[in-house]
């Protein structure tokens, strides 16, 4: 019997109500340069000593393989995928807009998406379901000095505030945290700094009042330094959704989001275990040859932090409806989009339940 096919390609060529073509063009550009999959479909395979099925499946990370991937990275290095029968093909991407195009056109299965680029291409009718939370939280905080510290979303009144490239997350994500104060887009400054201790130097030097950095690039500047630097924390002010796993909202999917998913959850399951901590390494250097284990060892466990910041590992992957709501109704009070649907068009929760059931 062969394999239920899904994810079906489109040759109407039709975009879906409420989705521009424009808008779908433009966030697909970079898809012509990805290389053809031949993975993604879902050819039948043998079956697993289980008795699984095996089926092919492509999964995309939306850039480089780095320590931010290490739920799939793991999932497929550690075997975990394939006990589930999941040959995943993993490929990395060029950014979340080519990421989401490769699923709406057909060339991957699943990737993961951005707290504020998932939430407003959905938000417009993208035929998009979102079926887990990969992160709970999130790694960016601002950084100022002690002196003049920016320590609450008011502060940034008056403020330039160094973010890592023009019209990106950080940048959107400075103004949701204005926007929930009540700070205008005129009333403070966005500067582009690049990422990483770059900001730093153009806080020292005045052309910045504070930046948004990686919680893990900020403490390594504090011990190098000496100096503590006076931290504002998004998730203490403001509840979003965080960075979340996608596929097509085909409906005759059958069983293999949940084992996707269980594969995953199980992948996780391991890597936050401090006893695998070599292991997990060993994946991420299959993965990344120029991966370099005090990088690993600085950077992990914060990234780690956002998948058990729900509950720990029993919530790992859950999706929150409500850390929805606020967000698209934050998003669309700052203009970021034009409307606010209801999240249970597009969130379906059944695939994880089933897969840690």
């Amino acid at each position: 019997m062969s394999q239920q096919k899904f994810f079906q390609n489109n040759t109407s060529g039709s975009v879906p109500s409420g989705f521009s073509r424009r808008r779908l063009l433009g966030m697909g550009a970079g898809l012509m340069a990805l290389p053809l999959l031949s993975a993604c479909g879902d050819d039948e395979e043998p079956t697993t000593p289980g008795g699984v099925q095996k089926v092919k499946q492509t999964v995309m990370a939306p850039a480089d393989f780095s320590v931010s991937f290490l739920d799939m990275l793991v999932a497929a290095h550690q075997g975990f995928f394939d006990t589930e029968g999941i040959q995943a093909d993993l490929q990395s991407g060029t950014g979340s807009s080519s990421a989401l195009q490769a699923i709406i056109g057909n060339v991957a299965h699943y990737t993961r998406a951005g707290r504020t680029a998932l939430p407003a291409i959905v938000n417009e009718g993208a035929p998009l379901k979102i079926i887990a939370t990969a992160q709970h939280s999130d790694i960016w905080e601002i950084g100022s000095l002690s002196k003049a510290p920016i320590a609450e979303p008011g502060a940034l009144r008056g403020k330039r505030i160094g973010v890592a490239s023009e019209g990106g997350s950080t940048e959107q994500l400075v103004h949701l945290l204005a926007e929930s104060a009540g700070v205008k887009r005129d009333e403070f400054k966005l500067i582009v700094v690049g990422v990483g201790a770059a900001g730093y130097q153009f806080m020292r030097k005045g052309d910045v009042d504070g930046w948004i950095v990686h919680n893990y690039v900020r403490k390594a500047l504090e011990q190098e330094s000496g100096e503590k630097l006076t931290v504002l924390v998004p998730e203490d002010h403001i509840k979003l959704a965080g960075s979340s796993w996608t596929m097509q909202s085909k409906t005759d999917v059958g069983d293999v989001p949940t084992r996707f998913l269980r594969g995953l959850y199980n992948g996780m399951k391991f890597a936050v275990d401090e006893k695998n901590r070599d292991a997990v390494f060993g994946a991420l250097q299959k993965y990344n040859a120029e991966a370099k284990r005090n990088t690993f060892d600085e950077q992990f466990p914060a990234q780690a932090d956002t998948w058990l910041a729900n509950n720990g590992v029993t919530g790992m992957l859950d999706l929150v409806e409500a850390d929805w709501e606020s967000t698209l109704k934050l998003m669309h009070s700052a203009g970021m989009i034009n409307k606010v649907v209801d999240p249970k068009t597009f969130l379906d929760p059944s695939f994880i339940t089933k897969a840690k059931a």
